[in-house]
């Protein structure tokens, strides 16, 4: 995390670094081997982890309002990949291999910079999940 930190505050350019993968074929970042860039997609602007340029997360979430979380990634991307696809971008280390389109089946997402886990599914925690909540103190009841 330390990493991605340090690369955003000498690049101004990037809008966010994303700290899991998603699954479209990121483009070469510049002159680093192990960064990637996400090409404009349906989720350029999207929730998952990430560190997140304030000037930029700000700007955005003035401009759409209020919304739910899911028009705001979707809005959002239609204004990055408009008008903000050149001068910010997203980008993310390189994955060790291709990320699937439904990332809780991604072998790989253990081994991300943060461990990916889909504890919730349709408003309900992921049964799968319940030892690992448990073990960690946290609730287990229904989270909504």
């Amino acid at each position: 995390m330390e990493k991605a930190i340090g690369i955003v505050s000498l690049d101004d350019s990037i809008a966010s670094f994303h700290l899991t993968h998603m699954a479209v074929r990121p483009e070469p970042y510049r002159n680093k081997s192990d960064v990637v860039r996400y090409p404009a997609w349906a989720y350029s602007i999207n929730t998952q982890a990430a560190i997140w340029r304030k000037r930029h997360l700000v700007t955005l979430l003035r401009r759409l309002g209020s919304m739910s979380i899911e028009a705001f990634e979707l809005r959002g991307s239609e204004v990055q990949n408009r008008e903000l696809t050149d001068s910010q971008v997203h980008v993310t280390f390189r994955s060790p291999g291709e990320t699937p389109l439904w990332l809780d089946t991604d072998p790989q997402k253990m081994n991300w910079t943060i461990p990916y886990h889909n504890l919730v599914h349709r408003g309900k925690w992921n049964e799968r999940y319940r030892d690992f909540l448990s073990h960690r103190r946290l609730p287990t009841e229904n989270p909504l």
